[in-house]
């Protein structure tokens, strides 16, 4: 005799009840699904001990027929679908026939229906999935009442996993408050043990009013409208987001606090998830250092692009080119972010970079008093702001699973940052000559540029970024400096050897990518002869390819002061001889200077490594360079100092400077993680069982 039986009916039945009905949230959002598929403009929800003593969804749409009531709770009876065709055109909640029939298998169900052109209502009931007596009369208005006694009551392991009454009225309350800002114009009621009402919704169709009435004002006041229609990838999609916030303000510790935070998703008007989606959104705001409490995007695909039927919650659909579909939100919810910057920029800081939220700090003329001495002096604008990040909520925990450090805490050094040349120059601003159809200017004085090779620079750095090394390099506590090559940090309780130079040099590029068109600068103090730069060099080329080197970067000067504020200039040498010069370099961490013996290597990569024919493999390439020339050069150290005659300690420019900035704006490549720039070196853990102690 075999081991593989035929299960009986009643448990196949109970076995796909429980996929479908999880919890009374479940229970409730199938309920009301049906109240909008039959067309019902006011929707009650009545719900006792979290749903499970009483669970009651009374609405005034169209009714059932009293013919149809003794198919409404058996399994895969259904008016929505004939055959298996109707799935690719299906815009109906409901088609599978399973919701009431899994409700009615776990609980004790009444229904009551009265149907417009119906004398009187009709009731009938079913408990354990069979219904128990005959249709019989019953007084009630238009619409249908559907009543669940005794949810899970022959389960006692699933009412006891259940036992948080408070937590699971909350869970009925989020599933309405989502129809209901998707659904305006449908007025919703939630009653939960008999204590009036915790939830009402009008139904004036005003999406802000829902949002006023269920989130409050901070959600509701002045939320970004979305609206966005493709032909070409057949979807249109609106929606609705609270005010974007700074990740650096104390809204955004405060929502951290609360856990207030709420990405709502609709396609064709169903609720689903969809991570992907909901990540991309995450990274756009972030890569501009905001967040929103509130985020609901309703999207519609036609029906034939969709495939509705992946799992009996319903919570997941598949539709065609999701990717891309994923890809055009994003880049339509980077350009409303870019048109709406200047209304959600942080109120405590002076005017932001366009992204990252950078200073701008304008450029340094010279002066008439110059420092004395070869070595140029460099003056950016001083600056006094500083972020507070908030701190995490302490948990109890093991010895060695606790960290004695925090990612969030200041060293005293940073507020003793290197200084400068004391020869300092007047400030001026220097007017970008670029075209004003080449970019518009924000409300805040930033420049946005509307060229595809920058927007497709910034995505992929976002699209190419690594979370679990992005938490890393954001929660880091910087331990020290094992050597100009590698630092050590610690993350939670992993302390790690992270390569110094290839972090730095990413970081300062993606500031550069972020900010073009918006960097500050510094005004050289002298003039530096670009031929006598590239001859610093050791070029092995005669003058005349020298000069004709030189010319060709002056050639390039408006588009390289226009993005990246470095210029070079033609001045009259001696003999009434023209001679080109660069004048200015881009700033672009306030209090960092480079090493300027690396001013040559700049000018040779510029020449050499940079790909001038292709604009969005131009603009990388100077951008990386430049990086290239911001990082540490261990070449030109000087013991601990950071440059030889300087006071500056290399130390204090990585600790103070340089990974500060990596922590705040890093976007780490997947890539490296083939690359070993991290490496772990011990846990607290491992160091517990050596010295059993922290």
């Amino acid at each position: 005799m075999g081991l593989i039986q035929q299960l009986p009916e009643d448990v196949v039945r109970k076995i796909a009840a429980g996929e479908v009905i999880v919890r009374p949230a479940n229970a409730v959002k199938e309920l009301v699904e049906n109240c909008l598929d039959a067309g019902a403009t006011e929707i009650t929800v009545t719900i006792k001990e979290g749903g499970l003593t009483l669970l009651q969804v009374k609405d005034n749409g169209s009714g059932i027929y009293k013919d149809d009531l003794p198919l409404v709770c058996e399994r895969f009876a259904t008016s929505k679908l004939r055959s298996i065709d109707d799935l690719s055109r299906m815009t109906t909640f409901g088609f599978r026939g399973e919701a009431l029939a899994s409700i009615a298998m776990v609980s004790t169900l009444n229904v009551t229906s009265k149907r417009r052109d119906a004398p009187c209502a009709y009731q009938i009931s079913y408990k354990n999935g069979a219904m128990t007596g005959r249709i019989r009369p019953s007084a009630g208005g238009d619409g249908t009442t559907i009543t669940v006694d005794g949810l899970f009551e022959a389960s006692e392991s699933r009412r006891s996993a259940l036992k948080n009454h408070a937590e699971e009225s909350a869970r009925v309350l989020d599933v309405v408050a989502k129809y209901a800002v998707h659904r305006p114009d449908v007025a919703f009621v939630v009653m939960r043990d008999e204590r009036g009402c915790d939830l009402r919704s009008i139904g004036s169709g005003e999406r802000e009013d829902v949002l006023g009435v269920l989130y409050g004002d901070e959600v509701a006041k002045d939320p970004i409208e979305l609206r966005l229609d493709d032909a070409s990838l057949h979807f249109e999609m609106e929606g609705i987001m609270a005010r974007p916030y700074s990740t650096h303000s104390a809204e955004a510790k405060d929502a951290k606090r609360k856990r207030h935070k709420q990405f709502v998703l609709f396609i064709n008007s169903r609720p689903v998830s969809c991570v992907a989606l909901k990540s991309s959104t995450e990274m756009t705001l972030g890569a501009r250092g905001l967040a929103t409490s509130y985020l609901m995007m309703a999207l519609k695909i036609e029906p034939s692009r969709v495939d509705v039927n992946v799992h009996p919650t319903k919570d997941c659909v598949f539709f065609l080119q999701q990717d891309d579909v994923i890809e055009r939100i994003q880049e339509y919810l980077d350009t409303v972010l870019t048109a709406d910057l200047e209304r959600y920029r942080p109120r405590n800081l002076p005017v932001m970079q366009s992204v990252l939220g950078m200073q701008l700090y304008p450029s340094v003329n010279r002066g008439t008093s110059g420092g004395e001495g070869s070595r140029p002096a460099l003056n950016p604008l001083p600056s006094s702001s500083a972020s507070n990040t908030p701190k995490g909520d302490k948990e109890k925990r093991c010895d060695y699973d606790l960290v004695r450090v925090s990612g969030t805490e200041r060293r005293l050094e940073q507020f003793f940052l290197p200084g400068h040349s004391t020869a300092l120059e007047t400030v001026a601003t220097v007017e970008a000559p670029s075209s004003q159809e080449e970019f518009r200017v924000t409300e805040s004085g930033a420049r946005e540029f509307e060229l595809d090779s920058i927007h497709s620079l910034r995505q992929s750095i976002i699209r190419g970024s690594s979370a679990e090394m992005r938490a890393i390099f954001k929660g880091h506590f910087m331990v020290g400096c094992a050597s100009p090559e590698v630092v050590l940090l610690q993350h939670e309780t992993t302390l790690w050897a992270c390569k110094l130079q290839p972090v730095v040099e990413e970081s300062l590029y993606q500031i550069i990518i972020f900010s073009l068109g918006n960097l500050g600068s510094f005004r050289l103090d002298e003039s530096l002869p670009v031929v006598e730069l590239l001859r610093a060099s050791g070029c092995d080329q005669d003058e005349e390819s020298l000069q004709e080197a030189a010319r060709f970067l002056a050639s390039k000067s408006s588009m390289l002061n226009d993005f990246f504020s470095l210029n070079f200039e033609e001045e009259n040498g001696e003999g009434e001889e023209e001679r080109i010069y660069l004048t200015t370099i881009p700033s672009l961490i306030h209090a960092h200077s480079p090493q300027l013996a690396a001013l040559p290597e700049l000018l040779v990569c510029l020449l050499a490594e940079v790909d001038w024919d292709d604009e969005g493999r131009c603009i990388e390439g100077v951008a990386r360079t430049i990086a290239a020339f911001y990082g540490l050069h261990t070449g030109w150290l000087d013991g601990d100092l950071y440059e030889p005659e300087g006071n500056t300690k290399w130390k204090s420019v990585v600790e103070n400077l340089l990974m500060p900035k990596v922590k705040d704006r890093l976007f780490p490549p997947s890539k490296w993680a083939d690359n070993a720039i991290l490496t772990s070196l011990t846990t607290v853990h491992d160091l517990y069982k050596i010295f059993e102690r922290c």
